[in-house]
């Protein structure tokens, strides 16, 4: 349920990215002053179109905590009723399971954080004639989007993305301590 949780938010985070970003074109920067103007008044009219959503925001965010917290209770569950020589299995199960909760907690702000640096800074940025391509061969390459995140001080799309591969990377390792826990025989339990 956690590893599904994950893929929500990440996919409904750049669906909005993807959203935001479609109206933007190499005028963002570029030499003419009014297409520039363009470009970053229908990036702030995406922006304001898609406040809207924020609500929904949390709908993947509380499943996904909600996911770690459940997968953490258990874990002090099967914890709690595991033998001594269980016991240290079980208890990094628990640590596992408390980092993901952690790194959860720092991707979603993470995602936030970049979300709220694009509707705010990237419309400034495509208003700046600082964007001035030298190469055409790096305008036509769409290479020019990395210079507009550039300009604007704030992270390309993907860059909170390894946050979340770092969760899921976690999660199947707790995935893999619990299934080890849960086939030990039922004589390691305590009663």
């Amino acid at each position: 349920m956690s590893l599904l949780a994950v893929g929500l938010e990440v996919g409904y985070f750049h669906h909005r990215v993807a959203l935001l970003l479609e109206p933007l074109s190499p005028a963002c920067g570029g030499e003419d002053a009014t297409e520039r103007m363009r470009v970053a008044e229908h990036l702030l009219a995406r922006a304001n179109a898609l406040d809207d959503w924020d609500p929904l925001a949390w709908v993947p965010a509380t499943t996904l905590l909600l996911a770690l917290a459940g997968a953490l209770a258990a874990s002090v569950e099967q914890w709690r009723r595991s033998s001594p020589a269980c016991r240290v299995s079980a208890g990094r199960l628990v640590a596992l399971q408390v980092g993901a909760l952690a790194l959860g907690g720092a991707m979603l702000h993470a995602f936030d954080r970049v979300w709220q640096a694009y509707i705010t800074l990237l419309p400034a940025a495509c208003m700046t004639d600082a964007l001035m391509r030298e190469d055409a061969s790096l305008a036509s390459s769409m290479g020019w989007t990395f210079q507009v995140f550039d300009a604007a001080r704030v992270m390309p799309p993907h860059a909170p993305d390894v946050m979340a591969i770092v969760l899921i990377g976690q999660l199947l390792a707790s995935l893999a301590v619990g299934i080890w826990l849960w086939r030990q025989p039922a004589a390691s339990l305590v009663a």
